[in-house]
């Protein structure tokens, strides 16, 4: 009787630890909530993601994500928290000194060099120099060159 119970006993607790969700490593469970508490982030009718760092098992090739997300959640996705741009202090848009500490300048021209039209950055106006021109954490990033010229490539 006691052995029976014990059975039942151990097979009712280990249903909760059987079932708890994976964890990416140095993926904190508390990291997604931060910023969107218990809102509902993923548009209308997509399915819901068991794992943390699961956009890739379908977003990748030609359903990739590289232009869709912003780079807040590129970054954190990367495991790049918010404190590595900003700092303890205030959040502010970092200055470019701040995105050139891991995204070289001479880097980023040699990879785009390839880009249709020209290279965006390559430095012909000055303003390669001023990151946030462009590219912005929150919101979508923009073609800032698009002003005066038609120049229409993908902003990640």
């Amino acid at each position: 009787m006691l052995r029976a119970f014990l059975i039942v006993l151990l097979g009712v607790l280990s249903v909760p630890l059987a079932s708890a969700p994976a964890r990416k490593p140095g993926v904190k469970a508390t990291a997604c909530a931060t910023c969107h508490g218990k809102d509902k982030v993923l548009p209308a009718g997509h399915p819901d993601l068991k794992k943390a760092g699961a956009c890739g098992d379908c977003h990748s090739g030609e359903k990739s994500l590289r232009t869709k997300l912003d780079l807040a959640h590129r970054h954190a996705l990367a495991g790049v928290d918010c404190a590595a741009c900003h700092g303890k202090a205030k959040p502010a848009k970092p200055a470019a000194s701040v995105c050139t500490g891991c995204h070289d300048l001479e880097g980023l021209a040699a990879k785009t060099a390839q880009a249709k039209d020209h290279n965006p950055h390559a430095d012909q106006h000055g303003y390669a120099k001023n990151c946030n021109l462009c590219h912005h954490a929150h919101k979508k990033s923009t073609n800032h060159c698009i002003q005066c010229h038609s120049f229409n490539w993908p902003v990640p």
